[in-house]
């Protein structure tokens, strides 16, 4: 109390200052004889002081004048606006908020203690009054005028008189004592033209009282909490709502509050700890039903009983939506897809048209989608071609050998597994025509080479990973008698829906079966839309460091 004395010479003109605001906030005791409740004189709370972390104490604006002395227990009071139901004149009232206890008294200010209550149980202006010794709830001095206790509107009306009986019987009364007093009229009263109002006034009285017993509550206890907000999730799909928890205190359970957007009340699941710290629960399947929302929060029960926020609270919940499934985006290629290929490579540019061939293919693809057999594709092609050894074709020994071939080919797609990884055999049947064999003039290290017209065989063997009209990887070979034999590589690329692209590295010997070259292609293609596709390539062919040439072609697809 000692350095409470040395502070009251700094606080005569904050006494005097609200002595006046009492006087002026509470009616002069003349007027006490029309209260429904008289009593001491009322201070207000001056200042809130915090000693420690969860200790309080207030400064009030009464002492040992006042009569009080160190112990003693003061009731606390928030000042409310009541308005009168059928009148509607506006009434200030008083509703207890709790209790403290003196310790510390001087002439005119004392300071009481509320122990560990939370620091926003108590504001700056609250009323206080000495209590009663035995009370049986806190009854201030609550001072109305007579003007606003007459209601000359009901004396004519006994439903109205009813209702205004019942209203001065709550005036100044806790909380407890209002809802009691109007439940009872009702419960008396069921079909009065007055419910609305009263309900009204109940349902303001459940929020204070919630409020108050929030207030009253010790300082929740400190959670961390950590969450993914879910923002959407696919009709008929199961949602799971986690958090992890780090706590002060024991928790006795964790609950997920839910319901669909626009229907009330919330359901709630108790969530399942997982491992420590970590809470789970699925919410029922019927709230993904359909299109729409979910919104939910979640919230914590201490051991003692207290509910702690974790995520949001019922009148700010997180909002899920709830959007139908993505329509499958249609296959690109179609089920049917029809194409025709151009492609020519000169492999020795020094001397052109000396080592090169060119040939045109058109084929017919149509997915099966019959588990193993994925797809099939049949088609033709003519391939032309002049060439022979590096080395008479770069000494200019003679004329080149020619080769014309008419054929057609027939390949299954094999899914291994899964039609992303296929195995793709090829049959090749064609007809050699009558000008194969050397040039007119040709020497005889062509002579050799020479052929009557005859049927041509060949089977080709690839190993494709990915989708055909995604990105994928192929691997294989072709064996072709008269022509030669290739092996390739080739990455296709599908990083842009409109502009695929491909790079292959093949060896061959075309185009008759002699030495054998590398070449290096790239591909571009275009799809302006879904069922056409235009591509080009260009490449560069080498069978030696002197003997290099490049090559090119375009192609045209139809998908439906």
């Amino acid at each position: 109390m000692a350095r409470k004395r040395g502070k009251e010479g700094l606080w005569s003109l904050v006494v005097v200052l609200s002595s006046a605001l009492a006087f002026w906030a509470v009616p002069a005791r003349g007027q006490e004889a029309t209260s429904p409740a008289a009593g001491p004189r009322k201070g207000v709370v001056l200042r809130i002081e915090q000693l420690s972390a969860t200790d309080y104490e207030l400064l009030v604006d009464m002492g040992k004048k006042d009569g009080l002395g160190n112990g003693d227990r003061v009731n606390v009071f928030s000042r409310v606006t009541l308005v009168h139901p059928v009148t509607r004149k506006k009434v200030e009232d008083l509703l207890p908020v709790g209790e403290a206890t003196v310790s510390s008294v001087g002439e005119r200010m004392s300071t009481v203690s509320v122990g560990t209550a939370r620091p926003d149980r108590f504001k700056v202006g609250d009323v206080v009054a000495a209590a009663s010794k035995a009370p049986a709830e806190p009854q201030p001095a609550c001072e109305i005028s007579e003007q606003a206790l007459v209601c000359p509107e009901c004396k004519e009306d006994p439903e109205a008189q009813a209702l205004h009986e019942a209203w001065l019987d709550t005036v100044g009364r806790s909380v407890v004592a209002r809802q009691a007093t109007w439940g009872a009229f009702l419960a008396l009263n069921p079909e009065t033209r007055f419910k609305t109002q009263v309900e009204a006034e109940l349902k303001w009285l459940d929020d204070t009282d919630a409020s108050l017993r929030r207030r009253s509550e010790p300082p929740a206890p400190k959670v961390s909490v950590r969450h993914d907000a879910l923002t959407s999730v696919v009709e008929g799909a199961r949602v799971r709502v986690a958090v992890t928890l780090e706590s002060t205190v024991s928790l006795r359970r964790v609950r997920v509050f839910f319901r669909r957007l626009g229907d009330a009340p919330f359901d709630s699941l108790v969530m399942n700890e997982a491992s420590t710290g970590y809470y789970q629960a699925d919410l029922p399947q019927e709230m993904t039903g359909a299109k729409g929302a979910i919104e939910y929060f979640v919230e914590a029960e201490t051991a003692s009983g207290q509910r702690v926020t974790l995520i949001r609270d019922a009148g700010t919940p997180l909002s899920v939506a709830v959007e139908p499934p993505a329509a499958d985006e249609p296959d690109r290629a179609g089920r049917c897809r029809v194409s025709t290929q151009a492609e020519w490579a000169d492999f020795y540019l020094t001397d052109p048209g000396r080592d090169h061939f060119w040939r045109i293919e058109g084929d017919l693809r149509y997915t099966l989608d019959l588990g193993f057999l994925d797809s099939f594709r049949m088609g033709f092609g003519v391939f032309q071609g002049e060439g022979g050894p590096a080395e008479f074709i770069e000494k200019k020994q003679g004329d080149p050998a020619r080769l014309v071939v008419n054929y057609v080919y027939f390949e299954t797609a094999l899914a291994l597994g899964t039609d992303r990884v296929t195995l793709n055999p090829r049959l090749v049947v064609g007809d050699i025509g009558d000008n194969w064999g050397a040039g007119e003039g040709e020497p005889d290290p062509l002579e050799k080479m020479s052929r009557d017209s005859g049927d041509m065989f060949g089977a080709h063997l690839y190993l494709r990973i990915g989708r055909e009209d995604e990105t994928n990887l192929l691997l294989g070979g072709s064996l072709t008698s008269e022509m030669g034999n290739e092996a390739i590589i080739k990455m296709n690329l599908a990083l842009l829906d409109m502009f695929p692209m491909g790079v292959s590295a093949v060896a061959t010997s075309f185009p008759v079966g002699d030495d054998y070259a590398a070449r290096l292609i790239y591909e571009l293609g275009w799809r302006p839309s879904d069922w056409l596709e235009v591509s080009g390539q260009f490449g560069v062919n080498m069978r030696n460091i002197r003997h290099i040439g490049i090559g090119g072609g375009f192609g045209l697809a139809v998908l439906w």
